[in-house]
């Protein structure tokens, strides 16, 4: 078994490619060397593009060579630190219409364009992407966001230094395009677009033989936050590794995650392509796997239900009740998604698991079967 590793940090794109933007942030070269780093340590071969280098060309064609060099049993690790945009969607893969992108230096590069990346990998390579970005669409909903952070850090500062401390805000750009800029861009690229979503052609883990295990800084409708020395997103996730003393799966490895998270900015964490809840319960970054390894039992978050492994779980829908509707209510909570935990599948949960199928790349009927389970961990 192998292990390689892509790692992107712009801190600003190039002003005549975005219509005299530069997009400039603090801590995303911070953030892919920060990354690059805990990489090597567990022995990955390891390749980092930073700002000017990390063109769209660039990335893709990184990617496509990770996508060679990897076999049956190998991990990839591909972090992304920098602005989120959207884009028109064109082929309906997308019930908002709008398909993210990462902003590369030059060009955004639409998440069908990754997602057919994914398709190049074998089965049985494991992929592992963490991306800082964010994703917020709207003016309404960037103010709201901007405006929910400014409150949180106001009130910090007016509470006693020992309690302000626990709460984990940052000042901070957000990483999302700016609206302006983007409605520019995407009219600026249209043609450019289109014809890399004809391409790629509708996002399905059907066509996906390797098994992705993505992190993201934030929900779909929320934005992650640069920082002085990395993200608030990055930062966490180091923090949680704890320079490799961290022995959990990757579940866990989510939570600690979100412990040391603002509520205005939540990780996620889901799955696409062939679900492979052994990877999931691995170690993060962990190259070899070995019955040893602490992470390869998949293990859940304190819920009031007794643990059974995902594989084990009942499908349920609305009308169902027990333990297996607390856990999923739990879990849904745990990521982000407000409910009542009250062992009872009703509307609200119904509601709950429809949005977690929209963000996760799922058919969103509200049904939780085997390939829900999965993702949910």
């Amino acid at each position: 078994m192998a292990g390689y590793s892509l790692h992107i940090g712009l801190n600003g794109v190039d002003p005549n490619a975005y219509n005299g933007w530069n997009g400039a942030l603090s801590g995303c070269v911070n953030d892919a060397n920060s990354m690059q780093q805990l990489a090597e340590a567990e022995g990955f071969s390891t390749t980092c593009l930073i700002t000017e280098q990390a063109t769209s060309q660039a990335i893709i064609g990184e990617i496509s060579l990770l996508a060679q060099q990897a076999s049956d049993g190998d991990i990839c690790l591909i972090t992304y630190s920098g602005h989120g945009g959207q884009v028109d969607d064109n082929n309906g893969d997308e019930e908002d219409s709008q398909d993210e992108t990462w902003v590369a230096y030059d060009r955004q590069i639409v998440d069908d364009e990754l997602y057919q990346m994914w398709s190049q990998f074998s089965p049985g390579v494991r992929i592992l992407v963490c991306s800082d970005s964010c994703h917020s669409g709207t003016v309404a909903r960037m103010l709201i966001n901007k405006g929910c952070r400014k409150g949180l850090l106001e009130q910090t500062r007016s509470m006693p230094k020992d309690v302000a401390n626990s709460v984990a805000v940052v000042e901070g750009l957000p990483k999302a395009l700016p609206l302006s800029v983007q409605v520019a861009d995407n009219e600026k690229r249209r043609g450019t677009y289109q014809f890399v979503q004809a391409l790629s052609g509708a996002k399905s883990d059907a066509n996906v033989s390797a098994s992705v295990i993505l992190l993201a800084g934030c929900q779909d409708s929320q934005l992650s936050y640069d920082g002085a020395v990395n993200g608030q997103f990055t930062g966490a996730l180091l923090q949680a590794w704890a320079n490799g003393s961290f022995q959990g799966n990757y579940t866990s490895f989510h939570q600690s995650i979100l412990n040391s998270m603002p509520p205005d900015q939540v990780p996620n964490l889901y799955t696409t392509g062939t679900v492979d809840p052994v990877f999931l319960g691995q170690r993060p970054f962990c190259i070899t796997p070995s019955s040893s390894n602490p992470g390869t039992t998949p293990s859940t978050p304190s819920t009031p239900t007794t643990p059974t492994t995902t594989t084990s779980r009942p499908t349920v829908r609305r009308g169902s009740t027990g333990e297996h509707v607390s856990y999923l209510q739990q879990r849904l909570s745990d990521i982000g998604y407000r409910l009542v935990v009250d062992g009872i599948f009703g509307p609200g949960t119904e509601s709950a698991v429809r949005a977690f199928q929209r963000d996760n790349a799922l058919v969103a009927d509200g049904v939780v079967g085997p390939l829900t389970w999965a993702a949910i961990g």
